[in-house]
């Protein structure tokens, strides 16, 4: 897997471009000197652990022969306070899943009753 980040202007603002020629645009906030022209990098973080594991539910899931008709996933994170540059504390990752799902079968062992 190979990924290629080029700085596009004269602050923040990345384009990131996969082997496949996928593109993605980054940037900071204008308070921290960028222009807001892109996700932040920390969201981008959030955003991917989302795809995975979505990717992951619905593959498996679908080899179970669970119907799904809608889902989704929210996430929720924290970074440390007062440390400059922060990192990710904690993260609470809520799965939403609509169909004919055995709710044993969409339970992963370390879930939360």
């Amino acid at each position: 897997m190979k990924i290629a980040l080029q700085r596009i202007d004269d602050g923040f603002n990345m384009e990131a471009v996969d082997e496949q020629g996928h593109k993605v645009l980054m940037d900071s906030s204008v308070e921290n000197g960028g222009k807001n022209n892109g996700v932040r990098p920390m969201q981008m973080l959030l955003m991917g652990l989302g795809g995975c594991s979505a990717i992951d539910v619905v593959m498996i899931l679908k080899k179970q022969r669970q119907e799904i008709t809608d889902f989704r996933i929210e996430i929720e994170a924290d970074r440390e306070k007062g440390k400059e540059p922060s990192l990710w504390e904690k993260a609470h990752v809520i799965f939403h899943i609509s169909g004919r799902v055995d709710a044993d079968k969409a339970r992963a062992p370390w879930s939360c009753p």
